[in-house]
């Protein structure tokens, strides 16, 4: 769970992580941009890719509009191109250091200065407070259950290789209520989902 991964997870209410994990990466890494300096030839062969260089060789590339041909190895990036995807990274890497500042209650000097780019085990994580704490699937449900003081609770799982993308992740804890599958889920695509699915899932749209 790191980078991106620990991004998204920054949506829930508290995050907990299982034994083994990885965790953190708050960092943004932008494109690498290599440039071959007069290229002559490339090969490859048993010992690995070979790149020669010597007096160059010419490269023809057509584009429209200035530094669409960004990243193309056979030219050194401008100074400007440069700065343009140094500050669209510290733009990102910002949003993403504020992020995890307000959900987890951590100042922003001790993100950037301390716990930095790096990735942590579960332990390390718990104490720099990038997560709630280090727990299995099953005892995170009963943890949710007791929170929540569910009494008469069920946990739809569908095991069926034939299921709708929708049906084989769908997993739903309710209270005082014993509710079928079909009826779950239609409730969750008629009432919830905002995209256009007759393409996906035909087979619930006639009961929305």
């Amino acid at each position: 769970m790191a980078s991106g991964a620990y991004w998204f997870a920054l949506s829930g209410d508290a995050i907990y992580a299982s034994y083994g994990s990885l965790i953190g990466s708050i960092g943004v890494k932008g494109p690498d941009w290599i440039y071959f300096d007069k290229p002559i030839s490339m090969s490859s062969g048993i010992f690995g890719n070979a790149i020669e260089t010597k007096n160059g060789i010419k490269v023809y590339s057509q584009n429209a509009g200035k530094s669409k041909d960004m990243l193309n190895p056979f030219r050194q990036p401008t100074k400007e191109e440069l700065q343009y995807i140094q500050l669209l990274i510290n733009d990102i890497y910002d949003d993403f250091v504020n992020l995890v500042s307000k959900k987890r209650k951590i100042e922003v000097n001790i993100i950037t200065s301390e716990i930095g780019a790096l990735i942590y085990n579960s332990t390390h994580a718990k104490n720099n407070y990038l997560i709630d704490g280090e727990m299995n699937l099953n005892s995170l449900i009963n943890k949710i259950v007791d929170k929540n003081k569910f009494d008469n609770y069920q946990i739809l799982e569908s095991s069926n290789i034939n299921t709708s993308f929708f049906e084989k992740y769908f997993l739903q804890i309710f209270s005082n209520q014993k509710l079928d599958k079909n009826i779950i889920i239609n409730n969750l695509i008629c009432n919830n989902l905002r995209i256009n699915i007759s393409s996906i899932i035909p087979n619930y749209l006639s009961s929305c």
